[in-house]
């Protein structure tokens, strides 16, 4: 006697378009993981929804979550490489987006985890995977910061090139500013 699947979605997310190119395989990663995963737990995958250039904590704002959000209200469940590409909040209030699953009795998968939302074991486990991501965040974002201001501090550009005032580049070979030609246009408004 066959048992019915249960039905997921896959989300795979990246929070840069650079972090989705071929060669940094952050997309095939997790496109990988969910496929072990939906297969690990005898699931049947709906669609796989992918995400690029979408913060971890903007993704409650994404139009594609708020479609799977919308599927999780029927009680399918959500397949995810790491729980941290469903969300990492930056705020308490961020962590309403489990509470869709919570109501709803969905299941996140992640490998091989099920995470049931609704129960007691799920809502500690989920909260705090999700508490996790979000700690881990901020200390790369801390490091990342400490790394510019170190960079500031040497007199060197920390950042891209778009962020630079009109008329100024950054040679990274020879480390210095230089203006450009059209420094001429800034020279003129003033």
């Amino acid at each position: 006697m066959n048992t019915p699947q249960k039905p997921v979605v896959g989300l795979i997310r990246v929070s840069t378009k650079g972090q989705a190119d071929d060669d940094r395989g952050g997309l095939a990663r997790q496109r990988e993981v969910i496929n072990r995963t939906v297969e690990f737990h005898k699931l049947e995958c709906l669609r796989i929804y992918e995400l690029i250039d979408v913060s971890g904590s903007n993704v409650r704002n994404c139009p594609e979550v708020r479609e799977v959000l919308g599927l999780v209200e029927t009680g399918v469940g959500v397949a995810v490489a790491d729980i941290d590409r469903l969300l990492r909040p930056e705020r308490f209030d961020d962590l309403a987006l489990l509470q869709v699953f919570a109501d709803s009795g969905a299941v996140l998968y992640s490998d091989t985890k099920a995470i049931d939302l609704s129960t007691e074991s799920g809502f500690l486990m989920g909260g705090i995977e999700a508490i996790m991501a979000g700690v881990d965040k901020r200390r790369i974002l801390k490091r990342v910061q400490g790394a510019k201001e170190e960079k500031r501090k040497a007199g060197k550009c920390p950042s891209a090139a778009i962020t630079l005032p009109h008329g100024v580049a950054y040679d990274r070979k020879v480390e210095k500013y230089r203006y450009t030609e059209a420094v001429a246009q800034v020279v003129e408004a003033f």
